[in-house]
Parts: C-alpha cells; structure tokens; sequence
C-alpha cells in the first residue's frame, strides 16, 4: 500500500486510475508521493519516504528541485494533460477581450422593469458594447508546446492570421502545426507584429518579465496579451506605472492573466490582473516630437513668429502651425491655415 500525498485539489477520475493499491488524500502522513498543481513547496520538508513528486500541468517552477535531486526524490511532470483545457480558455479570452460580454452583461441587468421600452433601450444601448472581430486579426503565440500548438491551430480554423515563435521546437511538434502558421525569428518579432498576443512559456530567468513597458511600446496599438502561463512572465508593475505616466484616447493595451483569473469590477469592466497600460511610449514620443516647434523641443522659450512663417513640426491631428517641407513627416499634408488660403485662392 503507497501513501499519496495531494496539495492541490486532483480530479476522481485521475487518483481512481491509480488503483486499490493506492491511498490518496490532503492528510496523509508520511507520504510516499506527492501530488501536486500550484502549491509551492520551497519551504516544504521531505520526510524520508518520499520516492517521487508529480507535477498536474508541464511547469515545475513551484518544485525545489536541487533539493528533490540532494535527497534522491524523483520530480516529473505531465505536459499536455491540461493541454485542450487551456486551448479553450485561450479562445474564451480571445472572445472576451474583444467583445464587450462583461459589459454588455451588467448594461442589462440595469434594463429590469423597462417595460415595453425594453426594445428600445436595447436599439439605442447596444451599440456602445462593439468590439473588432477576431476573424483577420493576428494572433502571436510565443511557446510552441503542448498548448501552444492548440491554440495556433485553433485560431487558424476561426480566421485569425496567425504567426509564432519557439526557439526549442521540435520537427515533431512543427508537424503538428496547421500549415497557416507562420513561424517568425524571434519573440520580439512575434510581439511587435501581432493584434493578439498568447503566451505559453515557462517562468525562468530568462522568460520573467519577458512583457514589460519597453516591450509594449513597441507593440500596435490596443493589443490584447493574454497570459495563461505563469504570473511573472508580464510584468504587472511596470505596466501599470505606464498606464499612469501616459494616457491616451486611441487605445489601450489589454493584459489578462490567468493566474490572478478573469473576474468583474462593480461597473462589470472585464480586467486580468488589473493592468490595463495605455499605449507606449513611442507615441507619446511620437506626439512631443511633432507636436511642439523646435523651440520647444531644445527647451528655449518660444518666439513670436509671423502667421506665414514657415517652422515648428506639427501632427495632423493639431491642425495648427506651418507647413515645412523639409520637416514634416509628410511633404503633401498642409496645415489648416495653408488650405484655407489655397481655398481662397481658387475662389
């Protein structure tokens, strides 16, 4: 008789392939194997009956395996037992954060009692719940595992374009890949060209805040990153910080997080891990840069210049100052003063 130890919450029809030889439970006392999911176990003592340690899931970040290797303890893992599991969460999650569900949810229960103008509410309400189709849209997975194969093929056959990355993929698992997707160079490459970001790496030193504020400025605007991995590989923190330095009304940057799960504000607002981090820092570069005359720029004081003047490099979006064809981005796009005169002028 074996003694099985659980420190997570294991599915009957998992311990019951084990047999009558077997004794599984959250209390048992000195046990020859531990089952586990997420538990840490760093701070745990071994008693000297410990043969193995199993891991539910591929990860094995919450183990202390140098100490299981000291004391002669078997760890392994079972990768892809979640695998299909996983693949639908992604694809809830893709739902989710383009479709305003949560929203739209919470929005009627606010229309109770209404009556025969229920239908009314409904036309005019509706509208402001729109989100954009996943069907064209890129969707970048960086780790092409058990669950990122999945999730590649998957979003092949609902009409995503769908590009990915894994420096250890191996001939095997590439042929199980749809033939749609696009294997890129690198993570980078995959971050900055995606409207959709998956992850599905492990949490090492060289993957930990492997999303952070740098990454993110880099990437198009109002990208989705979805993280179904582990808590650490985007960096919350830093995240957040940006969303606070910098704000702006053409779009955000939407980070969900599985381990910290998806759940709804009072207002019913769909959130991760509660950062939403607006766009980067390139745009906010991007406008100063364009947006201020040079004056400006080198921290003078501006000067007054006469209205036909020509100088200072302005966004479209500002519709003020001269137009400057040796420093405008664009050598064709005139300032609003220049095209009232050349409509004067054709008058």
């Amino acid at each position: 008789m074996y003694n099985v130890l659980t420190l997570n919450k294991i599915a009957a029809v998992g311990t019951k392939r084990l047999g009558d030889n077997y004794t599984c439970g959250n209390d048992v006392q000195d046990p020859d194997a531990i089952l586990v999911r997420s538990a840490a176990m760093h701070d745990m003592e071994f008693g000297d009956n410990l043969l193995a340690i199993a891991r539910a899931g591929a990860g094995t970040n919450n183990i202390p395996k140098d100490k299981c290797t000291e004391q002669g303890i078997c760890v392994f893992n079972t990768p892809g037992a979640n695998a299909n599991a996983v693949k639908e969460l992604v694809l809830t999650g893709l739902l989710l954060a383009s479709r305003k569900v949560v929203e739209g949810i919470e929005w009627a229960k606010t229309l109770k009692g209404s009556g025969d103008e229920m239908g009314k509410k409904v036309e005019k309400g509706k509208s402001q719940f729109v989100g954009p189709e996943i069907t064209g849209k890129t969707l970048g997975v960086v780790g092409l595992g058990a669950i990122g194969i999945l999730v590649a093929n998957v979003a092949v056959a609902v009409g995503m374009d769908v590009i990915g990355f894994d420096p250890f993929l191996s001939e095997a698992n590439k042929a199980k890949l749809d033939p749609a997707v696009k294997i890129m160079g690198s993570n980078e490459e995959v971050m900055v060209n995606c409207d959709y970001l998956s992850i599905h790496v492990p949490l090492l030193p060289d993957t930990k805040d492997m999303v952070d504020a740098e990454m993110i400025a880099k990437m198009r605007d109002g990208v989705r990153i979805l993280n179904y991995s582990r808590d650490g590989l985007v960096n919350s923190e830093a995240c957040d910080r940006f969303r606070q330095r910098h704000h702006s009304r053409r779009g955000k940057c939407h980070c969900h997080s599985a381990p910290r799960r998806f759940h709804s504000r009072i207002r019913g607002q769909l959130r991760g891990d509660g950062v939403q981090p607006d766009q980067g820092l390139y745009r906010e570069r991007q406008h100063r840069q364009f947006c201020q005359p040079p004056c400006a720029q080198r921290g003078e004081k501006r000067q007054p210049r006469h209205r036909h003047q020509q100088g200072g490099r302005r966004c479209k979006g500002c519709q003020r100052g001269r137009h400057d064809r040796l420093q405008h981005q664009n050598p064709r796009r005139l300032c609003l003063h220049h095209h009232r005169r050349r409509d004067r002028s054709r008058r």
